[in-house]
């Protein structure tokens, strides 16, 4: 070797050197390698009652793991491939790519991001697609639901249903979501990184709406990018490995990722935003469960029957209401009445629509919903008036 040879090995290797001194730890690396985890989500083996669930956890958005909590279903013991295809296989769901918000949607039997059951069953191991999907109502017969959500102001505001489906291998971005949830994961393994609130200043959140609830990362999960993203590595998190059985509750607004292992089948029920908790009129004074029950019996606020369009990801129908009260509440120009301007606003803001100078309509659907409830035509609604409107008449506001 010569020396000029020599010289240049020499930088070479203390440039390499210098590189990886400065290189952040877990750079490049999937998401969790950046700092240890500060622990695991508390875990039970038994469901708590839902005075319990509510205080402890619901209340502070914090997860948690019921460990077997999925079993009392009979979709854990019946649903293999062949008896979804042959019970359930004409039903319609809708499909993503196993790699979130990555590459094409998927196409299926029934188009673009569209399948029925029985197709997918024969496409999915090979193709790149999952099931993402409203649960179809006649599936609800072989779900139990948690008893912490069968009573109170939780069973009164069960808002949907989901069904994942996958061969494995799937894996989301980090991201949160809008509603809470408990996902019992019926088939295969996940495994579960979350992000405790108070820390989107760090995870280089990509552009939504003022006010969004839900969100994702623009972090790549796989190899984390800390030259790119440098305040991630400041990101805090927990974890919890699920095998088949296991339910975790996941917190509105907590960002989590996930990544899925073997034949994957979860139902997550998704639940309301809450303020506050009431045990009246139904639950156990004790604390001790409800009795366990099937999804059938529930009344979720935005079902699927299997066929047509799905409401996946529509708003709370008490959402609205509570809107129009609260905007009652905190101007007092209103004089305890919601005045037709003040209706369009808050259905603007409900809709995310950009707002319009005084006087200008908001077109006919808007007319025709205000007209719906101020039938007599007097250009105000009361609140008793707002206390009174039906679930059927919020649904549509929505």
């Amino acid at each position: 070797m010569g020396r000029g040879t020599a010289v240049i090995v020499l930088s070479a290797s203390l440039f390499y050197l210098a590189v990886c001194r400065d290189t952040p730890v877990g750079h490049l690396q999937p998401l969790g390698h950046h700092r240890p985890a500060d622990g695991e989500i508390d875990a039970y083996d038994y469901i708590i009652s839902p005075q319990d669930f509510w205080e402890k956890y619901a209340s502070k958005r914090k997860p948690v793991v019921f460990r077997g909590a999925g079993n009392r279903s009979d979709a854990f013991r019946l649903w293999t491939n062949e008896y979804l295809a042959q019970h359930y296989g004409e039903l319609e769901v809708k499909l993503e790519g196993k790699r979130e918000k990555l590459g094409k949607m998927p196409v299926g039997e029934k188009g673009v991001g569209r399948d029925t059951i029985r197709n997918f069953l024969q496409t999915y191991v090979e193709e790149d697609k999952y099931i993402v999907s409203q649960l179809p109502e006649p599936m609800y017969k072989d779900v139990m639901v948690p008893p912490c959500l069968l009573c109170g102001t939780f069973k009164r505001r069960l808002l949907e249903v989901n069904l994942w489906v996958s061969s494995g291998g799937s894996r989301s971005l980090l991201h949160r979501d809008a509603d809470n949830a408990i996902n019992c994961l019926l088939a295969g393994r996940k495994d579960w990184i979350m992000i405790p609130p108070g820390q989107e200043h760090l995870l280089s959140m990509a552009e939504e709406d003022e006010g969004a609830l839900g969100g994702f990362s623009l972090v790549n999960v796989q190899a984390v990018n800390l030259i790119k993203h440098p305040k991630f590595k400041k990101v805090h998190w927990i974890y919890s490995n699920l095998t088949a059985g296991d339910c975790v509750f996941i917190p509105y607004g907590h960002f989590h990722q996930v990544r899925s292992f073997d034949r994957n089948v979860a139902v997550s029920v998704l639940f309301a935003r809450l303020a506050e908790f009431s045990s009246e009129p139904d639950c156990p004074q004790n604390k001790s469960l409800p009795e366990w029950d099937l999804l059938s019996n529930q009344h979720i606020a935005w079902s699927y029957p299997g066929h047509g369009k799905m409401s996946m990801g529509n708003n709370d129908p008490e959402h609205v209401r509570e809107n129009f009260l609260q905007r009652i509440q905190e101007d007092p120009e209103l004089d305890g009445k919601l005045s037709k301007e003040a209706f369009m606003m808050e259905m603007v803001d409900i809709k995310s629509l950009p707002r319009r100078p005084p006087g200008e309509s908001y077109g006919p659907d808007f007319e025709e919903s205000w007209n719906s409830l101020d039938k007599e035509g007097r250009g105000y609604i009361t609140v008793q008036g707002l206390k009174d409107l039906s679930h059927e008449q919020l649904q549509k506001l929505t």
